[in-house]
């Protein structure tokens, strides 16, 4: 029934490792009255030790609803983590709606996947790929398909200087081939169809997508024609505002128009497309699968993870910003750009795409999580969810609309290669602050009074999120949280407007800009006048020789690199509210870096942040104020500041 309105919705089960290993379909009109329904079932998932899927069965139907069988019944192969083969046993007549094994004839002679030096896919002989070439940052720029049988094509991509998609060019082959040229303008998107104009299509805002519409349609139909030279008229006078319902891991779901303008929206006529997935992201087929003629094409393809999916050259793929994704085998084409020891080069969501999102296809990152009280989960349960899947940190590396630099410096440190980073909100400090405001109240946290934060203090909150966890899991988790909290907090308060970060981070990394420094290789670049090096440190100890050991590793690296002499650097050093820097630090700081040391930096401020506490609707949230070395007082907080709530 293609308006079907009845309840779907799946039981999932996971291995201990919080894996996905099977959803059971229900169905019913009520939650109460939902019963086990088999149609979309996806189960007999296994993996090998590096976490790469082994076996995966996956059940469907076709677009007319007819009785369910089996889409795929795949089995892969491998060579370590690079995935050579995958064989459908399917014999049922939907099998091709799922994955299509293109190279089932030839599986005894010839491998599906070949692989360039850097890991990229360069062939797919199950889609009759035959030729895919990559740029220095592993982004696909030629791609050519020929089937053998008279289908063939070929695409070209083109971005800036960072990897950023600005054009794909699509041709199909044959007698006379046509050429589809799309371009992307931060979120502007244009098309050129054949000799046809090259028209905006559509661009988003924060609820869907907006796209021209026609005047002779009174505004109700949309139109992507443009001004015309020789009549002085034009067919745009407004624009259509589309809207769109996402799931908790940005997945559109539902798209809609109020065409008529009444108010309300006619599920008849007014619903544009609705979309339901598979557990790694293919579409669902059998109900309420129609696409409104009204809808608008090329806007309708941004769907998983709220990303475009790619048909031409029935390709299939999702195109994240780092690297492609397959919805039907459940892996990425390219190497992981964020390492995990704990799983393969090209694993896709964890292994648990009902929790994690990829939209960037750097690392999956829990939903929607922020800092301060914006919507999203508590990291601390993003951090303890992760724990169980035996990573210790999550990486997402989407960073508002700007992705972790793919090209960095030669030596990434582990725990800048392990720093979290969540989607930022940047704001500007207030100003008129009140000398009075500084003071730390001395009050019960009860009614909301600020107390230091120490570790004690930091390691019992996280314990709640990691029932059983042992004790160097949960100060290691507590190290993470309180590293990203000072990230938060510089970010939110604008601490750091000169920052340079080293050349493998975003300048969105505040913490550990470059501390346990592994490599000379990379402080070259990174060294500039007025640089901050900022260190957190979470150690309840006196942390003044792990601080020295840092400072001489600049030192050194300084010297070798070469740099001009006297480079004024600044140090800032976070600690909780039980860790302190003694004031020979600062004197050891000017004697190593500067004249009378190496001759290479100069030191011209040495920094001292310590965080302060309260409890406010069962969440901590959190302040830093700032003293410097020679002064022991209490650090400086000013009630004005933007707080980060864990």
């Amino acid at each position: 029934d293609q308006t079907d309105k009845q309840l779907r919705g799946y039981s999932y089960v996971y291995d201990p490792l919080n894996r996905f290993l099977e959803a059971k379909g229900q169905k019913g009109n009520n939650l109460s009255s939902m019963s086990a329904y088999n149609t979309h079932d996806v189960d007999n998932i296994s993996y090998d030790l590096n976490g790469n899927l082994l076996t995966l069965d996956r059940m469907g139907t076709n677009v007319n609803h007819d009785p369910a069988g089996d889409w795929d019944l795949l089995s892969y192969t491998y060579e370590g983590n690079r995935l050579t083969n995958v064989a459908d046993a399917s014999q049922h007549a939907f099998a091709d709606f799922g994955f299509k094994d293109g190279n089932d004839v030839n599986a005894s002679l010839n491998n599906d996947y070949d692989y360039d030096d850097n890991g990229n896919l360069i062939k797919d002989l199950n889609k009759h790929v035959q030729t895919t070439s990559y740029n220095h940052l592993d982004l696909p720029t030629y791609v050519s398909m020929d089937d053998q049988q008279g289908s063939s094509g070929t695409l070209l991509y083109v971005y800036d200087a960072v990897g950023t998609k600005l054009e794909k060019t699509f041709t199909d082959g044959g007698i006379n081939p046509t050429t589809v040229v799309t371009q992307y303008a931060a979120g502007y998107v244009y098309q050129k169809y054949g000799t046809d104009p090259n028209d905006l299509q559509f661009f988003p805002h924060p609820e869907g997508y907006v796209e021209p519409t026609s005047a002779s349609s009174g505004g109700n139909e949309k139109s992507i024609g443009k001004f015309n030279a020789g009549t002085g008229q034009t067919t745009q006078t407004g624009f259509r505002y589309v809207y769109q319902y996402r799931d908790h891991l940005g997945n559109v779901r539902l798209s809609y128009v109020d065409s008529d303008g009444n108010g309300s929206i006619n599920p008849s006529g007014e619903i544009i497309e609705e979309s339901h997935y598979y557990p790694f992201g293919l579409k669902q087929n059998g109900y309420n699968n129609n696409i409104s003629s009204d809808a608008n094409l090329v806007a309708q393809k941004w769907k998983y993870n709220g990303v475009e999916l790619n048909e031409d050259l029935s390709l299939n793929l999702y195109e994240m910003e780092m690297r492609s994704y397959d919805p039907a085998i459940g892996r990425f084409l390219g190497i992981d750009p964020v390492t995990h020891h704990s799983q393969g080069t090209s694993v896709a969501f964890d292994n648990n795409p009902i929790f994690w999102a990829d939209p960037s296809g750097a690392d999956a990152a829990a939903p929607n999580s922020t800092v301060a009280a914006n919507k999203g989960l508590p990291k601390e349960i993003q951090m303890a969810q992760n724990f169980g899947m035996g990573e210790h940190i999550t990486h997402g590396a989407q960073l508002g609309n700007n992705s972790v630099p793919r090209d960095g410096g030669a030596a990434i440190n582990t725990e800048l290669s392990n720093a979290m980073h969540y989607p930022r909100v940047f704001s500007e400090m207030r100003a008129n602050h009140n000398p009075d405001d500084y003071l730390i109240s001395n009050g019960s946290n009860d009614n909301g009074d600020w107390e230091p934060l120490t570790k004690r203090v930091l390691v019992d909150y996280v314990s709640q999120y990691c029932t059983g966890c042992s004790k160097e899991a949960l100060n290691s988790m507590a190290g993470q949280l309180f590293e990203q909290a000072f990230s938060d907090f510089a970010l939110l308060n604008n601490l750091f407007l000169g920052y340079r970060p080293s050349p493998d981070k975003s300048e969105s990394t505040i913490p550990d800009g470059y501390s346990d420094v592994t490599s000379y290789t990379n402080v070259g670049p990174v060294i500039y006048s007025g640089h901050n090096f900022i260190e957190v440190k979470t150690k309840n100890v006196t942390p003044d020789a792990q601080i020295r050991g840092f400072i001489n590793e600049l030192a050194i690296m300084g010297k070798v690199s070469g740099l001009p002499s006297n480079i004024p650097v600044s140090i800032t050093f976070v600690t909780l509210a039980d860790n302190y820097v003694t004031k020979g630090v600062y004197n050891y700081a000017n004697k190593t870096l500067g004249k009378n040391g190496y001759g290479v930096f100069k030191t011209s401020k040495v920094d001292h942040w310590q965080p302060r506490y309260r409890m406010s609707q069962g969440s901590m949230e959190i302040d830093f104020g700032r003293r410097t070395i020679l002064n022991f007082g209490r650090p400086l907080y000013n009630s004005n500041s933007i707080k980060v709530r864990l």
